[in-house]
């Protein structure tokens, strides 16, 4: 029996897609232990948080710039 690497491992492929986020997609396009319809799922849902990421930090910020700029007309 073949020994997985460490790096294909889930809590590793799991702490890489945290941290990396679409930059550990080819982690997860290699790893042996995956079929190609889970490789699929898995980077379609990492890119599908990425845009939800985007988006949200984007209303984020627009907030922050509109609220920055009230309180500047109040003083």
């Amino acid at each position: 029996m073949e020994k997985i690497k460490w790096y294909f491992k889930l809590p590793t492929v799991v702490i890489a897609v945290l941290v990396l986020g679409p930059f550990a997609i080819p982690l997860v396009w290699k790893n042996p232990g995956l079929s190609k319809r889970m490789r699929i799922l898995i980077s379609v849902l990492i890119i599908a948080l990425t845009i939800w990421i985007i988006s949200a930090s984007i209303n984020v910020m627009q907030l922050i710039l509109k609220e920055v700029a009230d309180l500047q007309k109040t003083f």
